[in-house]
């Protein structure tokens, strides 16, 4: 069986509290039915792939953010957020190499 993501559950209590929601706000707009979108919310429930996308993209939140916990909750993600220290250095060394070549 398949662990249910507790933090996903979690990010998503928050978000549709954030935005002044009900649950059965949540369900009439995206016609879901209430029993599926709680057990989503209380963590009874694993939610496909595409359901995590459309109900990101109906809170405004990144994907990311709200199907991993990776990255900003909202705006243009870093993309060098998975790199280690090191490995950030060194890209941003190399970003920095490739700006002296191609100015402007």
């Amino acid at each position: 069986m398949v662990q249910v993501d507790e933090k996903r559950a979690e990010r998503l209590m928050a978000v549709r509290r954030e935005r002044g929601l009900s649950r059965q706000d949540v369900c009439k707009a995206l016609n879901l039915r209430y029993s599926t979108y709680s057990n989503y919310e209380d963590a009874h429930r694993n939610m496909k792939l595409a359901t995590a996308r459309r109900l990101a993209k109906f809170f405004g939140v990144n994907y990311e953010w709200f199907n991993d916990g990776i990255g900003p909750m909202r705006g243009k993600p870093d993309v060098l957020y998975g790199l280690n220290p090191e490995g950030r250095r060194k890209a941003l060394e190399h970003i920095d190499d490739l700006r002296k070549i191609y100015p402007g």
